[in-house]
């Protein structure tokens, strides 16, 4: 690589494996990235604790992989780079017969999606994210890739009225201890729609709150 060329994050090393957690080794094959310009948030656990902004993951690259493990398992991966290279997020897309219960359209914001993932970047841990996309090409292109090219899936993923367009508005899917200073709004908390067993079994441990996130 010549001087002073940046270097892809496609290309940059990915130390984290989606299931280093339990030992297992994943090969990933890149299939689509594209430059998020809109900050990446995340629910916190505890909004009195700690940096207030941590919730902002930031800008960065978000690519879509396919994630195989030898012969027995095909996932597909997503990650986010930041601008400086560093893993933010990393997730399995859900499985299309249910993705509604984890992933849909954020009515609040356009071209946004919601996503109650469990993300590796780090210690596995399971949050609300909110990603904005620039138009709804990159949003349309982001989706179809993450579900394998089911294009009946993803034009209804984008269809108001769909299971993917809730009006039913919850919390978070996990505890979270409010800001002592904001508006007392209390929503139902989310039902964890991840199966607490599977989620051990395939990632070792997974927080649902701490301070520090």
């Amino acid at each position: 690589m010549g001087a002073g060329k940046a270097k892809s994050p496609a290309a940059a090393p990915t130390h984290k494996s989606v299931a280093c957690q339990t030992g297992e080794f994943w090969e990933h094959v890149n299939l689509f990235e594209t430059k998020l310009t809109i900050p990446v948030e995340r629910s916190l656990s505890d909004e009195n604790q700690g940096d207030p902004d941590r919730g902002i993951l930031g800008t960065g690259t978000i690519i879509v992989k396919r994630s195989t493990k030898g012969d027995e398992e095909t996932k597909f991966t997503c990650q986010m780079f930041s601008d400086e290279l560093k893993l933010k997020f990393q997730a399995f897309f859900p499985d299309a017969e249910d993705a509604e219960k984890v992933m849909w359209i954020n009515l609040e914001k356009k071209n946004s999606l919601i996503w109650d993932a469990v993300d590796t970047s780090a210690d596995p841990m399971l949050r609300r994210f909110t990603i904005c996309f620039d138009d709804g090409p990159q949003m349309f292109s982001f989706l179809l890739y993450g579900f394998v090219g089911n294009y009946n899936l993803v034009n209804e993923f984008l269809t108001p009225g769909s299971r993917f367009f809730s009006a039913r508005r919850t919390s978070h899917p996990h505890p979270v201890i409010r800001n002592v200073n904001a508006m007392d709004v209390k929503l139902p908390m989310a039902e964890i729609t991840h199966d607490m067993d599977q989620m051990v079994a395939q990632y070792g441990k997974v927080n649902l709150q701490t301070q520090e996130f």
